[in-house]
């Protein structure tokens, strides 16, 4: 498929003046032979884009456990907001959005929520005729609350209504004032009377035409003109997408990167910046109970050197728990912490009283031996080799370290019982950046350790207001109740010159699919 180029040729203008004192005429100027003008190329017949499609999950952006159908349903169904490889966002379904802080007396104590007064755009239609209205949004806020994917970014929703009298406005309360809620309203809209189907009707960029065909929908705004269709093309094998595009199967598809992917095909790809934060958690008991020996594992670890060694340097190393690819994150000039060299490290350690060694070389502690149990699940083998590269530095360093590979299901039962010091563990990152169950040990990091209340309280400011990030990040690099290493990466793989344009975000593979420069 090419993209047509319109080819204007210039021609040469001449000005004839005519002027005389007498009766003689002056002689009129030779003009060159005119040039047959280039017809312009017919523009291009847009074409079928082909992606690839697990048939056994459904469409339905809350219930299908399938990426590649998770971001086909994308196509389907347009969001409230759009979010861009920044995390920022702009209105889509919705017009606007107002937060207003309510103050909530429980038991002599004052609480802060907050009410969103959600106003959406006019005149939206889905396949079907139907208008969309905030019975269907209401409808989709509850079907996102329950899902996996959503869930997370909507936990302190504690209502939604739809105002009675205004078809286009929804009332959302939350139980914490959140300066980047937006972020979390980026969950597709589906029809309410539909919204349980396996592909429920919606109003986005296309819609159905058969089991496996797309066709851009005339009503959306703006009309996609780049395909004429897209054709679902059932992959069974998640590992043999690479060769699907490879052997021109497909065009199209994606990975988180949770199973390998073989670059050496030769496809095209463009990353894809994830929120699954890669994280080093902490026992705090025996000498992890000592900041200072957190310190050293914490600013000793080479984040650059382990993101070059397991993902091929694509990943964001990064020093706090905040996506540094967040605009609001990246944009904050703070001071983070700095590599610690072995030098500064050995006499950090030598000073806190782990000087002694062992007649092999390791640091003992209190009259016994140090030893770290680092826990690590077993199948998945980029963790494992994250792992012994963590107990490879720390060895280095006099502190004897047992990597332990268990199974998924012995990996949890040994964190929820903690038999362990440290662990490797990825947990996905809400997009408004909640950190709040992490630092109170409400999810996995309460097999380690809690923040303290002046920390748990500097990031609920940040996240209230979205300012503060330095304070933040201050106290954490003081406290460090676990080690974040990196923010993973994925892909979105193609045939090679393809396009040139791909822009591919979290929320949507397909984000700028109108624009796409088609070789």
């Amino acid at each position: 498929m090419k993209k047509s180029i319109l080819r204007l040729t210039a021609g040469l203008l001449a000005l004839l003046m005519l002027a005389g004192c007498g009766a003689a005429e002056e002689p009129q100027p030779i003009l060159p032979e005119a040039q047959p003008q280039p017809e312009a190329e017919a523009p291009a017949e847009p074409g079928v884009l082909r992606v690839a499609w697990e048939q056994s999950e459904s469409l339905n952006p809350f219930s299908t456990g399938s990426l590649q159908n998770y971001h086909l349903a994308q196509l389907l169904y347009d969001p409230l907001y759009r979010m861009d490889e920044a995390y920022n966002t702009t209105p889509c379904i919705a017009r606007s959005m107002e937060m207003m802080v309510d103050q909530v007396w429980q038991e002599e104590t004052m609480y802060e929520e907050a009410i969103c007064t959600l106003r959406l755009r006019s005149g939206l239609r889905f396949w079907d005729g139907t208008e969309l209205a905030a019975r269907d949004v209401v409808f989709s806020l509850q079907q996102a609350m329950a899902s996996p994917y959503f869930g997370a970014g909507l936990a302190h929703v504690s209502q939604v209504t739809a105002d009675p009298k205004d078809p286009l406005t929804v009332y959302i309360r939350l139980t914490r004032p959140d300066a980047f809620f937006e972020k979390s309203l980026t969950f597709p809209i589906v029809q309410a009377d539909s919204g349980t189907n396996n592909r429920p009707v919606g109003c986005g960029r296309f819609m159905p035409q058969g089991e496996t065909t797309f066709v851009p929908n005339p009503d959306h705004n703006p009309v996609v003109e780049t395909f004429a269709a897209v054709e679902l093309v059932p992959v069974t094998a998640l590992t043999a997408l690479g060769y699907s595009i490879k052997t021109d199967l497909i065009d199209l598809a994606c990975s988180d990167l949770t199973i390998p992917w073989n670059r050496s095909l030769g496809n095209g790809y463009t990353p894809v910046q994830l929120s699954n934060l890669v994280y080093l958690g902490i026992n705090q008991r025996g000498i992890l109970a000592n900041r200072d020996f957190r310190d050293v594992v914490y600013r000793l670890l080479n984040r650059s050197a382990i993101d070059e060694a397991v993902y091929l340097g694509q990943d964001t190393a990064t020093w706090m728990p905040f996506n540094p690819a967040v605009e609001e994150i990246g944009s904050q000039v703070v001071a983070l912490p700095g590599q610690m060299t072995q030098r500064s490290a050995t006499e950090l350690l030598d000073g806190i009283g782990l000087a002694r060694r062992d007649q092999y070389g390791y640091r003992t502690w209190g009259g016994a031996n140090l030893t770290l149990t680092l826990l690590v699940n077993s199948e998945n083998t980029e963790r494992v080799t994250i792992a012994e590269g963590v107990a490879y530095t720390l060895e280095q360093l006099g502190i004897r370290t047992v990597v332990e590979r268990c199974s998924f299901e012995d990996y949890s039962l040994r964190l929820a019982e903690g038999y362990y010091d440290l662990y490797v563990g990825e947990v996905r990152m809400p997009w408004n950046m909640n950190l709040l169950p992490m630092l109170g040990g409400w999810n996995e990091t309460v097999y380690g350790m809690a923040a303290s209340p002046e920390l748990q309280q500097a990031a609920r400011d940040f996240l209230r207001t979205g300012k503060g990030y330095g304070a933040v990040s201050g106290l954490f690099a003081q406290e460090i109740p676990f080690i974040p290493l990196m923010f993973r990466q994925g892909l979105v793989a193609y045939r090679l010159n393809f396009c040139s344009n791909i822009v591919a975000t979290e929320q949507d593979i397909f984000y700028n699919i109108e624009e796409w420069d088609l070789a």
